[in-house]
């Protein structure tokens, strides 16, 4: 989920909230950090919002919202670019303790949706991860070969880093599965629930979970447009549109995700369905012209396929030697 998203989910919920043992000027410090880190949340000022978790932390090491927010910090963190792997990797350490931490004050069913959210987020990237590790870990064994010193080392690696990785995933899966019990925050239970049946290998239930989110989003563009005709001003307006394209967008990339699927199962018919509405919402999708594209060969619709490798070839930026283009150029070839 985009970072924007994060903001939106959690920063109705990160509101001031005082710990009644404190002394009225403690209180009041309190509530003031709390207010101003989530400011800085929904402003995108991490490291500001970190250090003001922090401070309120110093008066309060308990304060729920305050610790959730610290761990929150640290997920969108180690999606940040500026930060090498190993600190990334480090920062999902550190966001994975803090959260699975807070997890534990309570019983799952009486956590607020936004950390329930978030542990469910970490849980997702690392198991994601320790997937990612398993594959090159595999590939190098290979790369190594079965009688190579250390040949055996890589494949016993990989293999553990799998187990971690699928143990990671099933966890997620049963964080996001408690908001889906509770009506809570559903679009984005089925959204990253979609992810991890992926990372699972259990393609019914990237379907089901992805179909359940188009219909979240169909519903929510209905209220949202609502909204925006009814806008007593043109800021509000204007932020409400912004919101509605951003779900647009996330919507299109859900839809991909389900075409892959979709071919991956041989259902090429219904994965074309999906590529259709992408691509008229968007023409200049130029990578999904080469997923249609194979899908009506598949079909059989020779002169359909023509007309979106073409349009890939035309359009992309790959180098010749892409495997994507070499494919697109050859079948244009015959």
């Amino acid at each position: 989920m985009d970072p924007k998203t994060l903001r939106i989910a959690l920063l109705s919920a990160l509101l001031p909230v005082a710990c009644t043992s404190l002394s009225p000027e403690e209180r009041n410090q309190l509530a003031l950090c709390q207010q101003n880190a989530a400011t800085y949340w929904g402003g995108g000022m991490l490291d500001q919002c970190l250090g003001m978790a922090e401070k309120g932390l110093e008066i309060d090491p308990e304060d729920y919202k305050l610790s959730t927010m610290k761990g929150m910090v640290w997920l969108r963190q180690a999606s940040d670019d500026r930060f090498s792997d190993e600190q990334q990797v480090r920062l999902l350490q550190k966001a994975q303790e803090q959260l699975a931490s807070v997890y534990g004050w309570r019983s799952p069913s009486r956590h607020e949706g936004f950390l329930l959210l978030g542990y469910g987020m970490v849980l997702q990237a690392r198991g994601i991860r320790r997937m990612q590790d398993s594959i090159r870990d595999r590939d190098a064994a290979k790369s190594l070969g079965t009688r190579a010193s250390g040949y055996e080392n890589r494949m016993e690696a990989a293999a553990e880093a799998e187990s971690e990785g699928r143990e990671l995933l099933a966890e997620a899966r049963t964080v996001f599965e408690v908001l889906l019990e509770r009506g809570d925050l559903t679009m984005l239970a089925h959204y990253h629930l979609m992810q991890v049946a992926a990372g699972l290998e259990q393609p019914d239930l990237v379907l089901s979970n992805g179909n359940s989110y188009l219909e979240g989003v169909r519903k929510f563009q209905e209220v949202n447009q609502s909204r925006i005709e009814a806008s007593p001003t043109a800021t509000f307006e204007r932020e409400l549109r912004k919101e509605q394209d951003r779900i647009r967008s996330q919507e299109l990339d859900v839809r991909v995700f389900l075409a892959k699927t979709l071919y991956d199962q041989k259902n090429y018919a219904a994965a074309v369905v999906h590529l259709d509405a992408v691509l008229a919402a968007n023409p200049s999708r130029t990578t999904d012209y080469f997923n249609r594209g194979r899908c009506f060969r598949e079909l059989g619709r020779a002169d359909d396929a023509r007309e979106d490798f073409r349009r890939f070839v035309a359009t992309s930026n790959l180098p010749a030697s892409n495997p994507r283009m070499v494919e697109a150029v050859q079948f244009l070839g015959q």
